[in-house]
């Protein structure tokens, strides 16, 4: 994990907070994050004091890209498994009530016009379909 990305994508750091101890916060961000290999960045990491707690939060807020805890973004991915794609509570009532859009809108549409996914749309359609 690096400092400067941690910083922004978790609010400030406290003074005991577990990225203080990290490895990598004495390296250049782009190490993890672009210029660097994976394989320059696990070296980093392997001697990390504060390894486990940062694979906890990469496994927490799945990265989309950077080495976090020795691992690829893609690691990370495959070990937390297929990430559920939320539903909003009030996107039932809109597809329902089809948002005042007209009828016969085809899935990308209709996403389009909600704001939603594709799949959200199709997933909604199916479990309709089934009811």
């Amino acid at each position: 994990m690096s400092s400067g990305t941690g910083e922004a994508r978790c609010g400030r750091m406290t003074g005991r907070d577990w990225r203080h101890r990290a490895a990598c916060r004495a390296e250049d961000p782009e190490l993890f994050f672009g210029a660097g290999t994976p394989a320059q960045a696990r070296r980093v990491c392997a001697g990390c004091p504060v390894r486990a707690e940062c694979l906890a939060f990469a496994l927490a807020d799945v990265p989309a890209a950077g080495v976090w805890a020795g691992k690829t973004a893609q690691q990370i991915q495959r070990l937390a498994g297929p990430q559920p794609d939320p539903e909003p509570p009030s996107l039932a009532k809109a597809l329902d009530e089809h948002a005042g859009l007209p009828r016969g809108l085809t899935a990308v549409q209709e996403a389009w016009r909600l704001g939603v996914s594709v799949r959200t749309v199709q997933r909604y359609r199916q479990r309709r379909r089934a009811a």
